[in-house]
Order: structure tokens, then C-alpha cells, then sequence
């Protein structure tokens, strides 16, 4: 439910916000059970969002690295929504919905899903495109976010970044007053900047 998707995001959101007052430290490799990043540390504001979505399966690394700097891509995005939103069973139809992602590919699971509620959209009228390799912008995450958990607020006013812009102001100015994001300055949210896999967690 619409309610359920909201206590788990405000609880995520609870999380990483904690997560990202600085903790001093000595610099050493997080591990939680038996999941652990070389390349993220006890002193890194995401660590522990990190490694708290790691030990649900719902982000993982490579070789034993995580790559926090590396840049998301909107296949990825929609993969980590998935995960955290965990539906029940859900069977996609054998159709694609988006021209550019077939049933083989790796996310078409979680992006027949999120496309199904009305989370996400593509491009290209009549045949829309997904580009689910494509980085993802902070402007784009935010309205995912703000569909996947239905966001509102009796005050939906945050501060008037000046590069807000339609159709993504609102789901910006939402998360903010809800605490789950900020901008990168005073006066910028950062829209068309790519989201890292550190600042998605």
C-alpha cells in the first residue's frame, strides 16, 4: 500500500540523514555481518546507508569495491526502488513496455513494475524509450522518489533553488520539506547533476 511504501521510505530516509553527520574516526573499511566495501569507510556520510541496503541485497559491489563515485544509471535507480518498495510477487507481462528494454534485460523486472504504477515514463510518444543506461539525474530521482512513495505536505514549499524546473519542481520542493533531500548549495539543488552510487544510498 501507498502507506506502507511511505513508513519505509521515511524510515530510509531517517537512516541515511543520520547517516550523514560526520563521524571522526579513524578512516577504516565498514563491515556489517559479512558485507564490507574496500572503498567505503566508517568516515564517509553514506557508509552506513551503504551498507544497510547492501545487507538486503538491494545494492551490491564488485570485487569487494562498491564505487561510491560512480554515477547511477536509470535502470539501477529503478532497481534500488524496487528493492526497497519489495512487492510481493509480481510476474511482468511478456511484452515490453519501453522499446529499448526487452524481456531479457537484466531490469526489466523492476522497471515493468515501477512502469506499471505509473512511477516512471519514457520518451518518444508511440514507441517510448526508457535509456535505462543512461545516468540519472537528481532532478529525475526526486520524482521517481516522490511517485514510488506518494509524497505530500500541507506545505510543499521548500526553498526556491533556482534550477528547479517543471515537471520536477514540486517532487523537489517535497522531498525536501520531508527531510529526505537537500540541495548541493544555499541557492542550487543540483537538477541536472548525475546521482553517485554514494548519494543514492
Amino acid at each position: 500500500t501507498s502507506m506502507n511504501r511511505q513508513k519505509k521510505l521515511i524510515a530510509s530516509a531517517a537512516f541515511a540523514m543520520a547517516a550523514m553527520t560526520p563521524v571522526y574516526v579513524a578512516t577504516e573499511k565498514v563491515t556489517a555481518n559479512t558485507t564490507s566495501f574496500y572503498d567505503v569507510h566508517s568516515d564517509d556520510y553514506f557508509a552506513e546507508a551503504v551498507i544497510d541496503l547492501a545487507s538486503r541485497g538491494i545494492v551490491s559491489g564488485y570485487q569487494g569495491y562498491f564505487s561510491p563515485n560512480r554515477d547511477v544509471t536509470r535502470g539501477e535507480a529503478v532497481k534500488i526502488l524496487y528493492g526497497i518498495i519489495n512487492p510481493n510477487e509480481f510476474e511482468p507481462d511478456n511484452a515490453p513496455v519501453f522499446i529499448d528494454v526487452d524481456t531479457s534485460h537484466m531490469f526489466y523486472k523492476q522497471i515493468a513494475y515501477l512502469s506499471d504504477l505509473k512511477i516512471i515514463n519514457g520518451t518518444g510518444g508511440a514507441q517510448p524509450k526508457f535509456n535505462p543506461d543512461a545516468p540519472i539525474k537528481r532532478e529525475e530521482m526526486a520524482i521517481m522518489i516522490q511517485r514510488a512513495f506518494e509524497l505530500s505536505s500541507t506545505d510543499a514549499r521548500g526553498p526556491e533553488f533556482i534550477d528547479m524546473r517543471e515537471p520536477y519542481k514540486k517532487a523537489i520542493e517535497l522531498l525536501y520539506v520531508n527531510g529526505i533531500t537537500k540541495g548541493i548549495s544555499e541557492t542550487e539543488f543540483g537538477s541536472q547533476q548525475n546521482v553517485t552510487r554514494g548519494q543514492i544510498a
